[in-house]
């Protein structure tokens, strides 16, 4: 049991100092080895790897962000989710690297999902762009997003965020694997290679 619990500690602090360097797959592949040891420090993680790669994906993704199938419609699903995400992710509790910023999230998604004149614009914003329909009463409600600014969210912000001076928020694969390789140096040898041979980078 007391191995288990070291080499759990040991993922764990892999998995932090990958959050660090916001590398959230890696972070999330680390943390879900150390689960079953250490479920509460592991969940903390995994709330905020889970939300911030959505968002990276997509920051409108409400459903998603709150980990709910889209289009979810009971009000109580929907509450539960939230408040199990925002007892992991509250600044108060969890001090991990970029905790403040998932919470924000969960707590956009909240906003929108709990108004019901919210949701329902959102949700015909969803059919419309799934499966291009949406009924003519909701035509005439203003959207949350523009399709626009939905598309420009979603490519890749390589180019302005270096213009911004802001590299390590970039999630294209040059940046995070500079990123990585700069924080393998913080790395003991032996936490170096595990991390090497995870990622398939070592055979």
């Amino acid at each position: 049991m007391d191995g288990n619990s070291a080499e759990a500690e040991r993922w764990l602090s892999i998995a932090e100092k990958l959050l660090v360097a916001r590398d959230l797959h890696g972070t999330r592949t680390f943390a879900i080895r150390a689960r079953e040891s250490a479920p509460i420090l592991a969940d903390q993680i995994l709330a905020v790897t889970d939300t911030l790669l959505t968002a990276q994906s997509n920051p409108h993704d409400w459903y998603g962000i709150l980990q709910l199938v889209p289009l979810t419609q009971s009000m109580e699903v929907v509450a539960s989710q939230y408040r199990k995400l925002a007892l992991l992710l509250n600044p108060g509790r969890n001090r991990l690297s970029f905790a403040d910023q998932a919470f924000r999230f969960v707590s956009e998604a909240w906003n929108v999902l709990s108004n019901p004149s919210k949701k329902a614009i959102y949700d015909n914003e969803l059919r419309f762009l799934q499966f291009g329909q949406v009924s003519q009463l909701d035509q005439q409600q203003q959207p949350i997003f523009s399709h626009s600014s939905y598309r420009k969210r979603r490519l890749c912000s390589c180019s302005r965020l270096l213009r911004r001076r802001k590299p390590n928020r970039c999630s294209c694969k040059l940046h995070r694997k500079k990123r990585r390789r700069k924080l393998l140096n913080s790395f003991s040898r032996e936490e170096a290679l595990e991390v090497l041979i995870e990622m398939g980078m070592v055979l």
